[in-house]
Order: C-alpha cells, then structure tokens, then sequence
C-alpha cells in the first residue's frame, strides 16, 4: 500500500522558523505570538512585503532542514515502517 502526505503544514510546521527569522533580521518584537501568520500579518501592515517574500525564500529554501515536524508525525512514520 502507499500512502501520499502533502508535505507543507501537514508534517513540518514552520511557525517558529518565520518567528526566528524575523527576530533575526529584527523586523518584529520577540513579544510578537510565533505564528507564521502573525508574522505575515505583521509585516504586510508594515509595508514590508518585500522582506516576507525574501524570508519565505529561505524557510522554503536554504533553511528548510530548520523545520519542525509536528507532534505525532515521525511516531506516524515509525508506526508505518513497522507495520506494512
């Protein structure tokens, strides 16, 4: 049997990527809630869209092995590789 999972927001979360690049670059408060929308939001408010495309760059790029997966998926993947 095979099984397809869409990769993006079903097995890694980038919330906390978008949060730390940007507090990186120093584009938003570290008060600001680390979500990949809050930061969006944020940063579209500011007329900074040029920056949000730059970071979607590299989380989607260069950075991706930063990603987290999100609770329950590599024990998904471990369950699967055990029974097949």
């Amino acid at each position: 049997m095979r099984i397809g999972i869409d990769f993006d927001n079903t097995i890694v979360c980038y919330d906390q990527m978008f949060h730390r690049i940007a507090l990186e670059r120093g584009l938003i408060p570290a008060s600001l809630p680390a979500t990949k929308g809050h930061v969006r939001d944020m940063l579209r408010r500011m007329g900074r869209e040029e920056e949000w495309t730059e970071m979607q760059g590299q989380v989607y790029g260069k950075r991706l092995h930063e990603a987290e997966p999100f609770p329950g998926v590599l024990e998904f993947f471990t369950l699967c590789r055990e029974r097949p």
